[in-house]
């Protein structure tokens, strides 16, 4: 809007959205939403030609070349159950990871209301370029169904759906407050307290010291990247310090935590020599060889074998490898 007030080709605000396009692309699938929708505004309100191409050609090349160089979105995981992910949107995470029949009622509610929301404000959804960004990114994020689809999916229902609760009563100078608003406060009332719950139980887990089976596995690196710390301390020569680098499903939790170099899953390699050279400066990897999409991945590093390889933990989280004889000071030089 902004730009569209004072358009200056090549200014500040144009290289903002950009900018701003490609963080978005670079954080999850449904940051793809914030760039369509923009081209598809541009393409239908033009402010003319020149500004239309230049919006064009800057917004796609971000875009792609973000992909380009992420090489995709290889941390994510595919086709969650979206029920569940709705569900923990309004109750919280849950201690165990089987759904109960409490998730599963609300969560089809959610999806229910979602599909009200749509359907009945699609054209308000559309024509503003807001809702036409939710309603883009609930659809490219239906093929993750994770917690990030939860909240854009709850974000449209509340920004999108409580106007349809309003005009259920409209106002009239003859109703008292109660009758005019009396469904929307009951709604706020309701939501208000099923989120306080939530943070409750959130509370609660983490006094109690439950991690979920991800957290387990990354608490195990963590330790494990404190009693190197300790050793390097230790040595006072200080020829040989100890630097862990590590590649991780989940790098920002994973680098919070070990307070380490964390990059994210590198992508399948075609041979296990080629996926090594890739690994040369990995001192750890974290992930899930469960997953389907980790299947490539996990069968390269199983042919390296134990020599290169050693298993530090194995949990129905994941599995947590070690590199060896593996100097990722060296390493980083050579990169250079």
């Amino acid at each position: 809007m902004e730009y569209r007030l004072n358009p200056r080709p090549g200014g500040g605000w144009y290289f903002a959205q950009l900018l701003v396009s490609a963080f978005s692309v670079s954080l999850h699938p449904i940051g793809l939403a914030y760039p369509l929708a923009l081209l598809w505004s541009w393409y239908k309100e033009p402010l003319d030609q020149k500004q239309q191409k230049y919006f064009f050609v800057g917004v796609s090349f971000v875009a792609l070349f973000t992909l380009l160089m992420l090489r995709g979105w290889n941390y994510v995981e595919w086709f969650q159950n979206p029920i569940k992910s709705l569900a923990i949107t309004i109750l919280g995470s849950s201690l165990g990871s089987e759904i109960s029949a409490v998730s599963w009622v609300v969560g089809g509610l959610m999806l229910a209301g979602l599909a009200i929301v749509v359907i009945k404000q699609y054209r308000n959804l559309w024509s503003d370029f807001t809702g036409r960004t939710f309603l883009i990114g609930l659809t490219l994020g239906i093929t993750t169904s994770d917690s990030a689809w939860g909240i854009i999916a709850l974000c449209l229902i509340l920004y999108f759906g409580i106007p349809l609760l309003l005009q259920l009563h409209h106002v009239r100078a003859n109703k008292g407050f109660a009758q005019q608003r009396g469904l929307m406060m009951l709604f706020i009332i309701i939501l208000s307290t099923v989120f306080m719950q939530a943070d409750k139980r959130h509370y609660q887990i983490r006094q109690s010291g439950f991690l979920s089976e991800e957290d387990q596995l990354i608490h195990i690196l963590a330790e494990e990247a404190e009693n190197a710390r300790k050793i390097a301390e230790e040595d006072k020569s200080e020829k040989n310090p100890v630097l862990l680098r590590v590649a991780s499903q989940w790098p920002s939790r994973t680098m919070i935590a070990c307070k380490c170099d964390t990059l994210p899953l590198p992508p399948a390699a075609q041979d296990p020599q080629t996926q090594l050279t890739m690994l040369r400066s990995i001192t750890h990897l974290l992930f899930n060889p469960r997953q389907a999409n980790n299947a490539a991945l996990a069968r390269n590093l199983s042919i390296l074998g134990g020599g290169i390889i050693e298993t530090i933990a194995l949990q129905p989280g994941g599995v947590l490898l070690h590199f060896k004889n593996v100097d990722p000071q060296a390493n980083l030089k050579n990169d250079k």
